[in-house]
């Protein structure tokens, strides 16, 4: 199977990969190269079916407004996207929107020529672990629940403790009779365990919080959402046997030596 995508960039001219592209070249990723805002304004552009991978190339000069939004919109409609980022310069100031994005691979733009065919390869290696899940999904699995923020079984009132409740960027839920263990069995690697009542998109991974109860002795851990239309202190428990699931999702987004300082500060923050 081949591979559609996208090398993205603030300009065409002096993007580094645009500069070494084919020499790149890989037998499984057919790629086109745009700017971020010819992509955005070319409706093929917006035809997700069709893109599987996005190359993003990002320095200084390009603020995140040029590409946050439009990588958020692409990956919340097409959850199987795999994006690699090539980054120039000092990438402090885009670091919270990165943390939104999901990405299979990190490169600094100085070792693009040597590690971009790695970061395709990585990508195209993940793509095939979930192409059965893509092109032959099991029957009565909503391809709309990949759009959900949160699954959770609270509040069945009625339903006994059949099915869960699907919560929908902005508020809107939905009930269906599909188990949690059901679900999270077909969704992709976004989706993962964070309580034995609920289970996360972490495309709307904010923070995670710990506060005190009200005894003063011990603390319970939280997450806040991020761009879900849901309020900023609307809070989804973390339960202790799932707290690992978190940590592992987020180290392997982030393993990367020169990313070990930001890390610490981004993804968790205490709260009394």
């Amino acid at each position: 199977m081949v591979y559609n995508g996208y090398i993205l960039c603030g300009s065409t001219d002096t993007a580094v990969c645009a500069g070494l592209y084919p020499s790149f070249f890989h037998p499984r990723v057919k790629l086109q190269i745009s700017s971020f805002e010819a992509f955005s304004a070319k409706p093929a552009g917006n035809d997700n079916g069709n893109i599987d991978i996005i190359v993003a190339e990002l320095s200084p000069e390009d603020p995140s407004e040029s590409w946050f939004p439009l990588l958020l919109e692409l990956i919340k409609n097409q959850p199987y996207l795999r994006i690699i980022f090539v980054l120039s310069g000092n990438i402090t100031h885009d670091f919270y929107c990165l943390n939104q994005i999901p990405f299979s691979y990190l490169i600094p733009a100085s070792q693009a020529e040597l590690l971009l065919r790695t970061g395709l390869d990585k990508a195209v290696e993940e793509l095939d672990r979930c192409s059965s899940v893509r092109h032959f999904k099991k029957a009565g699995i909503s391809a709309e629940f990949f759009s959900a923020v949160f699954f959770s079984t609270d509040n069945l009132i009625g339903k006994g403790s059949h099915g869960c409740h699907v919560h929908y960027p902005g508020g809107r839920t939905e009930y269906t009779r599909h188990s949690l263990k059901n679900i999270l069995s077909e969704l992709p690697a976004n989706f993962i365990q964070i309580h034995k009542s609920y289970v996360l998109n972490m495309n709307y991974f904010g923070k995670q919080l710990r506060r005190s109860r009200a005894s003063g002795k011990s603390r319970d851990e939280y997450v806040r959402l991020s761009h879900s239309g849901y309020p900023e202190d609307f809070l989804i428990p973390v339960g202790p046997k799932y707290r690992r699931n978190i940590l592992d999702y987020i180290l392997n987004k982030y393993s990367y030596p020169f990313l070990a300082d930001e890390h610490g500060k981004e993804v968790s923050e205490n709260e009394d």
